[in-house]
């Protein structure tokens, strides 16, 4: 069932208590399937819910005008949901130019920066991200194969985060609910081709 996507999210909040009413949470958006039914979801909780939320952007710049078209297309929906929209750019492949690094870990480590400015600068307390059950065996596969699986071999459901509490209402959920959500409700996304090569993990 499509509703089973928001249900899964609503019982993950409420059993664990991580958004207390009159809340303020921003959702990790990039643009693609899973973020954009993560958006979506959070909306409709937080008008049940007594939170409100916001979303946060940020475009690497490692693909020119299609990163840029994906940051258009995020603040175009966050339009259409009134929903309050933070969006930059950063430039990970001059970072990385200037101070070596892997391009993943880069753009990781200034996506979460931002996030963490964002929150700071209009009193976030809790940021959302999309990550699902996929993921979970995604790390746990990787982990195992690189022999690093050490008694954590998941993806925390939450976790400090600067002053505030990071969380990923879609943990109990699988990539397959998402899609379905999307289509039943007839929500666009952006694809980015890079998640499509196996090259590097999230």
């Amino acid at each position: 069932m499509t509703e089973e996507l928001e249900r899964q999210a609503a019982d993950l909040i409420r059993d664990h208590g991580w958004i207390p009413e009159g809340s303020r949470v921003l959702v990790a958006c990039s643009g693609g399937p899973d973020s954009v039914a993560l958006l979506h979801v959070m909306k409709r909780l937080g008008a049940a819910g007594g939170f409100t939320v916001g979303a946060a952007h940020v475009d690497h710049m490692l693909r020119g005008e299609e990163s840029a078209e994906d940051a258009r297309f995020v603040r175009a929906m966050c339009a259409g949901l009134g929903v309050p929209f933070h969006g930059t750019a950063i430039p990970v492949g001059e970072i990385v130019r200037q101070e070596g690094g892997n391009v993943q870990d880069v753009c990781r480590t200034e996506r979460y920066r931002y996030f963490a400015e964002v929150m700071g600068h209009k009193e976030y307390g809790v940021l959302a991200t999309a990550h699902h059950a996929d993921d979970v065996l995604e790390t746990v596969l990787m982990r195992l194969a690189r022999g690093t699986a050490d008694g954590a071999p998941g993806i925390p459901a939450s976790r400090k985060f600067g002053k505030g509490l990071l969380i990923r209402p879609f943990l109990l959920s699988e990539r397959r609910e998402v899609m379905e959500y999307l289509e039943t409700h007839g929500l666009p996304f952006r694809t980015d081709p890079s998640n499509l090569k196996p090259d590097y993990t999230r």
